[in-house]
């Protein structure tokens, strides 16, 4: 395996975030370009590294620089496998459709909880049942392209009730 940080910084302001969990810094989504990524991942491949994860906090958070570095990466025809990290709300048809074709193998998805209430209560979506439906609907179209998923749930947050520990 090689690490690759394609970006460092999130522009998400979820309450329940930290730089404990994060592996950057900052609100200002500050972009590698692509070439440079590509370059990476190429230079890692050649010293006979089989696999990528690219580290971003949340690798599809912007969308043309994502969809330009998988297809910067498919022009050199540089097909490894990779993982990285992903919110339910970027997993569209277009980004999960490109990711596929570039060699991704696994999304860690942060899906936090299944109550929408705590969804709009840490601040990672203004409406939860929105959230809950393309968590779902996310989750279906890496599914029908083949990719592996792992769900990345907190449990105990402040206010949460067993009931709804049962439900995530």
């Amino acid at each position: 395996w090689a690490y690759v940080l394609s970006a460092s910084g999130c522009p998400h302001r979820c309450r329940h975030c930290s730089t404990v969990v994060r592996k950057s810094s900052g609100e200002h989504l500050r972009k590698r370009r692509p070439q440079q990524v590509a370059d990476e991942v190429a230079a890692h491949l050649a010293s006979g590294a089989e696999a990528i994860a690219f580290e971003d906090d949340t690798f599809l958070v912007d969308r043309r620089h994502f969809l330009d570095i998988c297809e910067e990466l498919a022009r050199r025809n540089i097909v490894a496998p990779w993982i990285a990290n992903a919110r339910p709300d970027e997993l569209d048809g277009e980004r999960v459709e490109a990711a596929a074709a570039s060699g991704a193998r696994l999304f860690k998805v942060g899906i936090e909880t299944a109550t929408p209430r705590l969804i709009e209560l840490m601040g990672k979506a203004r409406c939860g049942e929105a959230w809950q439906q393309q968590t779902e609907e996310g989750l279906a179209r890496l599914k029908q392209y083949g990719i592996s998923s792992i769900g990345l749930f907190l449990v105990g947050l402040p206010s949460e009730t067993a009931a709804e520990v049962e439900a995530t």
